[in-house]
């Protein structure tokens, strides 16, 4: 059930960024001949005027396809359109991510919002089924720890953090509060529990669609500055923080945010349709960011013949699948990992 769930949010985050195509192509006179919902084969489809509206057996996403967007012969095709016109129907798919990304930060707004508290808790287990989840469950408050004769106490996450990452290997007692009850559980360091320091709060209407606003400023800054952080660093040859994961990975994550209700998974899926948006939008073959790049080298007079373009994007298409390989194979070997 988790995994149906899963691909249809995802799918959601997919078509909202097709229709965003379809729905500009529409307005700026282009003539979309196909609209799909999943993909080949068909299991239903039916034509209104110029357009084939279709449902696939794979319901994984969909895709728009316009008339004449891979035929230069074709004088009244999409290749044929102004470029301020095909700008903006290349772009409306990352705006409609945006747009997106919005109402499910208000629907997570009214839902429950994950705000930071004092409070440290078990948010969930590296492995569901290892022996440290039979002596944990999900809530557990961290009172302290107990190591070497010593209790420590932490005010926050990042102090039981550095705690922990400084002891590596090493057996410490932890004292929880389950429910009323005190208790205490030896383990040792690391010991593949997930611990989480929030809370959940609801805004109440009209506040959660002005709130979600500032949500979502927030958290494309934060994509952004994390973006160009990652570039600095690899410009300066220093460590790079960062973790890239595949559909795999982002999935253990749907899993893992989905014990906190909807309020937070809505979070989490505002959160990946910014990305998807971010993402979508660099200058990079084969995405529309790639694909806007050329259309402002048209608008600046330097437009490149449509089949070097085409060959571009090929050999960018090849390489985000073979990234998209890496990533995966990554993905699988931390599942595989004792």
């Amino acid at each position: 059930m988790t995994i149906i769930l899963f691909l249809f949010f995802l799918s959601l985050l997919i078509i909202a960024h097709e229709f965003g195509h379809f729905l500009a192509a529409k307005k700026l006179g282009a003539i979309v001949e196909e609209f799909s919902l999943g993909f080949p084969p068909r299991i239903f489809s039916r034509r209104i005027k110029e357009t084939v509206y279709s449902i696939g057996v794979i319901l994984f996403g969909g895709f728009v396809k316009l008339k004449g967007e891979d035929n230069p012969n074709d004088l009244a095709g999409f290749l044929y359109l102004s470029p301020k016109r095909k700008l903006l129907i290349v772009s409306a798919g990352v705006l409609f991510n945006i747009l997106l990304a919005y109402f499910l930060f208000v629907f997570s707004l009214s839902l429950g919002y994950p705000v930071e508290s004092q409070k440290i808790f078990v948010s969930g287990f590296v492995k569901r089924n290892s022996w440290v989840a039979q002596k944990f469950q999900i809530g557990d408050e961290i009172l302290a720890v107990r190591f070497k004769g010593q209790e420590y106490k932490f005010k926050n996450l990042q102090e039981l953090s550095q705690f922990l990452k400084a002891n590596q290997g090493q057996e410490i007692e932890y004292i929880i509060s389950r429910q009323g009850q005190i208790l205490t559980q030896k383990v040792k360091i690391p010991a593949g529990i997930y611990l989480a320091n929030f809370t959940l709060k609801k805004e109440k209407f009209p506040y959660n669609f002005l709130l979600a606003f500032q949500k979502t400023l927030e958290n494309f800054k934060k994509i952004i500055f994390g973006f160009f952080q990652m570039i600095k660093n690899l410009w300066r040859q220093e460590k790079i923080n960062l973790e890239i994961i595949g559909p795999i990975g982002i999935y253990n994550l749907f899993d893992y945010f989905k014990n906190f209700g909807w309020g937070y998974l809505f979070y989490f899926l505002g959160v990946l349709s910014l990305n998807l948006a971010f993402i979508n939008f660099l200058p990079i073959p084969a995405l529309d960011g790639g694909r806007v790049l050329f259309i402002l080298f048209e608008i600046f007079g330097k437009k490149l013949d449509y089949r070097q373009q085409e060959i571009v994007h090929r050999w960018g298409f090849i390489f985000l699948l073979l990234l998209l390989l890496v990533v995966s194979l990554k993905d699988i070997s931390q599942l595989l990992k004792p």
